[in-house]
């Protein structure tokens, strides 16, 4: 790709170069997130087996575990209510890469549910979907850790329920986190 673009123009001014490289480093990292390869690799024992590329995009991992869910069989109302209890996640996010999740991002998402007024039953139900999928995705390698590993514990699910004194606490702390979040995600992934 360097070569090409260097080839094509070697009297290009670096920030045109640079400007035009990235936009190209840019274009192959979307086509490779959305083409959904598996890795296939050997193992030193001989043996074959599949690590999912570490770029793989939410939705993208939404979808296999749905599909895994499927295809063992859970009822068609469960398959659903993690579908849409996890889509709700992934449209929080933005649909990110899977590896931008971490521990502070479930934490805004817990303030998001709270701000949007459900229960805190169906809050929990909620974020431990979201766990289940977090840990499958880990069990396949799809994720290094798992950044809601004893997420649920953490938490005081009493103080779920919205308050007219927290609300404006709340879309204060989610404002922040979405403009400073936003700058480190542009900043990760752009560039």
């Amino acid at each position: 790709m360097v070569h090409t673009l260097l080839d094509g123009s070697p009297d290009l001014p670096y920030l045109t170069f640079k400007s035009e490289l990235d936009r190209q480093v840019d274009t192959l990292r979307r086509a490779y997130v959305s083409s959904g390869l598996v890795l296939i690799t050997a193992a030193d024992s001989g043996q074959v087996h599949a690590t999912y590329s570490r770029l793989c995009s939410m939705q993208d991992a939404l979808d296999r575990f749905i599909d895994d869910k499927s295809a063992a069989g859970l009822r068609a109302l469960t398959v659903t209510q993690l579908s849409q209890r996890i889509g709700h996640f992934v449209a929080f996010s933005s649909n990110n890469l899977l590896v931008s999740v971490t521990r502070a991002h479930l934490h805004a998402y817990v303030s998001e549910l709270v701000r949007e007024g459900r229960s805190a039953k169906t809050n929990k139900e909620y974020v431990a979907a979201v766990k289940q999928w977090l840990s499958w995705c880990t069990e396949r390698a799809m994720l290094k850790m798992n950044p809601a590993a004893g997420f649920l514990r953490s938490l005081n699910l009493k103080s779920w329920r919205v308050t007219a004194e927290s609300a404006g606490a709340q879309a204060s702390l989610i404002s922040y986190l979405t403009v400073s979040l936003g700058h480190q995600r542009a900043t990760l992934f752009d560039g």
